[in-house]
C-alpha cells in the first residue's frame, strides 16, 4: 500500500489567505470611512439645529418689536453674535418679486405692513439661510 501519494491538501493556500485579508482591509476601511461620514453628518445636523433655534429666536424678538422697529434696528446693525455664530439679518426685495410677481421695495412693504426677512447665521465653514415676511398682527 502506497500511502505517500495524496490528492489534495488540508488548509488554505497563500492565495486564499490574501483574498480573505484584502476582503478584510477592503472592509475594515468602509466601516471607518462610515463611521467619519456619520460623525460629520452628526455635526451638521447639529450645526442646522442650533443656527435653527438662532433665527426662530431672531424672527420672534423680531414679531414683538414690530416691523417698523425691527427695520429701523436691523437696518442700522445688522450682523450680531449669538451663541458664537455670526448673524446676519437683511431685508432682500428679490424675496418679495419672487412671491408677488412685480417689484416692490422695503418702503413700499413696511407701508403694506409687512417686510421680507432673511436671516444668515455663519456656523464655522457653513451659511444656513433662512427666509421668511414678518407682517404686522
Amino acid at each position: 500500500m502506497n500511502t505517500s501519494a495524496r490528492t489534495s491538501e488540508a488548509g488554505f493556500s497563500l492565495v486564499d489567505t490574501m483574498i480573505a485579508s484584502g476582503l478584510l482591509i477592503v472592509g475594515t476601511l468602509s466601516c471607518a470611512t462610515l463611521g467619519m461620514s456619520c460623525t460629520n453628518l452628526q455635526q451638521r445636523t447639529k450645526d442646522y439645529v442650533v443656527a435653527h433655534v438662532i433665527a426662530n429666536d431672531t424672527i420672534e424678538r423680531m414679531r414683538a418689536a414690530g416691523v417698523e422697529n425691527t427695520h429701523t434696528q436691523y437696518s442700522a446693525s445688522p450682523a450680531t453674535t449669538v451663541q458664537g455664530r455670526q448673524v446676519t439679518v437683511e431685508f432682500p426685495a428679490a424675496a418679495m418679486a419672487g412671491v408677488f410677481g412685480g417689484t416692490m421695495d422695503t418702503t413700499g412693504a413696511l407701508a403694506a405692513g409687512f417686510l421680507p426677512v432673511q436671516i444668515t447665521v455663519r456656523s464655522g465653514d457653513q451659511n444656513f439661510v433662512f427666509t421668511t415676511f414678518l407682517g404686522e398682527r
